[in-house]
């Protein structure tokens, strides 16, 4: 299967969303690792238009839009109102990236009122910019028959018995969750930890899929999403590491802590 379009999708999506509310260290490393494969790519025109309609709306209203021009922009706007989550998560949610900047998406609404129509490329292009989609709970990936992995305490040296938890994970929709206990509160600028995701693809058995950086900021269960660099077909390993600040491309596996092996039992 070729991966070619999926991967530009989701370098396209990796930009935007960085243009938009910044990128945590494991989305600026899935960026250098996709960009590697665009050089062509003008990696840099999504911050410029977010930059530049930053500056419009700062500017205030210049002239009136024109009516035509106004509507298809109210129409944008009404099209992209993020979606509500009405189910109630039961455990509190861990993201996997600093406290992000100001969305900019809420500020696009705002200039379809009060900008002029000469930002109006600049907001077009703003409304256009591809970004992820929804992320769906535990409870509505389990409804979707997600695969659900137990994971168990690794070889690696920091691993310790009282670790417990299960990976959570849907192919069709490339969402999941790691829902851990027992980890130990990491220092962000020491180490972090990484989850590696062995597929039916060959590469993996040598170099997994990177699943993402994260840290544990408290002794708690907690709930972390999955955000793999690449798209992911059958997995049959997910594998926590403890890496450098930042993470690694490719993992030594020499601190490798926590492990789910899917088998026959594993929901899915």
């Amino acid at each position: 299967m070729n991966q070619e379009p999926f991967n530009l999708e989701h370098l396209h999506a990796l930009l935007a969303d960085r243009a938009l509310q910044g990128a945590d260290p494991a989305e600026e490393a899935a960026l250098h690792c996709l960009l590697q494969h665009e050089p062509t790519l003008d990696a840099e025109s999504f911050d410029r238009a977010a930059a530049a309609l930053d500056i419009a709306l700062q500017q205030g209203h210049q002239e009136a839009m024109p009516a035509h021009l106004l509507e298809k922009l109210q129409a944008l706007a009404a099209n992209k109102k993020p979606e509500v989550q009405t189910d109630k998560p039961v455990i509190q949610l861990a993201t996997t990236s600093p406290i992000p900047k100001a969305n900019r998406r809420s500020a696009i609404a705002t200039a379809v009122v009060w900008s002029g129509w000469l930002v109006a490329a600049v907001v077009l292009l703003a409304m256009w910019l591809p970004s992820s989609p929804k992320m769906l709970s535990v409870e509505q990936l389990k409804q979707q028959q997600a695969l659900v992995v137990p994971g168990v305490p690794g070889p690696g040296k920091d691993a310790k018995p009282s670790l417990t938890g299960e990976f959570i994970w849907d192919s069709k929709t490339q969402q999941g969750y790691m829902k851990l206990s027992g980890f130990a509160v990491n220092n962000p600028e020491k180490s972090q930890y990484q989850l590696w995701i062995f597929d039916d693809k060959d590469f993996t058995t040598t170099t997994p899929i990177d699943g993402g950086v994260f840290n544990i900021t408290n002794n708690k269960e907690v709930l972390i999403p999955i955000k793999p660099n690449l798209k992911v077909g059958k997995p049959h390993l997910f594998a926590i590491t403890i890496e450098r600040p930042g993470g690694v491309m490719q993992s030594k596996r020499e601190n490798l802590i926590f492990q789910g092996s899917v088998s026959d039992n594993s929901k899915s």
